[in-house]
Order: C-alpha cells, then structure tokens, then sequence
C-alpha cells in the first residue's frame, strides 16, 4: 500500500514521467494531467494528499490554479508543491503567499522529494 497518492499538474510528458518514477520510488502512487482545467475534475473523483503544479501551464497558469485550488473547500487543505524550473527567491515568496507548501525544482533528487513531503 502506498504511503500517499499524488497529483501531478505538468504539461511535459517527460517532467511527467521524471516525478512519477521519483514518487513511485518514494512509495507515493501518482496521476497526471496536462492542465489545471483537467485537474479539477479529477480532484472531484479521486482522493490526493498532495498536488505538484507546474508554473508555465497553457490556459489557467499554475499561480491562477493554486488560487483557485486554495479557494476551494474540497482542495484547500490538500498540500501543494509547485513544480517549476522557476528557482529565484522571489518566485518562492509569491508561491508561498498564494498557499503553496513549498517550491520543487525540476532537477529535484529523490531524497530532497521526499524531505519536503515529509
């Protein structure tokens, strides 16, 4: 049984694959979709314990899908980590303010994953 079940927002298929295979090595099973307008159905019919969101999505970008993903009873307890090669301080401050447990990095190791979801 796995230790969590993850949600994954990205547009690339490859930045997909690259965190369902650190998370499924961490024991977290994972869906992914391509965009935020795809993800709140999902979240409506399946159980997440946590969200990763990438920034640069077409449509609804990833700060507009935190938003709303933060406004919502049903999603706003769930952690959110956004996914980004965005890495500058600032960036980190503005995720943070709209709700955003934290800021991972494309280049994430495994062991770094699992220490902020942990």
């Amino acid at each position: 049984m796995p230790r969590g079940h993850a949600l994954i927002i990205e547009d690339s298929s490859t930045a997909r694959i690259i965190l369902a295979r650190l998370l499924e090595r961490a024991d977290i099973s994972s869906k992914a979709v391509a965009t935020a307008e795809e993800a709140f159905p999902v979240l409506q019919s399946d159980h997440f314990d946590v969200i990763f969101l990438d920034h640069m999505l077409p449509g609804m970008n990833g700060f507009q899908a935190l938003e709303k993903l933060k406004s919502l009873p049903d999603t706003r307890d769930i952690p959110v980590f956004m996914y980004t090669s965005q890495n500058a301080d600032r960036y980190l401050q503005d995720a943070k303010a709209r709700g955003a447990a934290g800021v991972i990095g494309k280049q994430v190791e495994r062991e770094q994953l699992i220490q902020m979801i942990d």
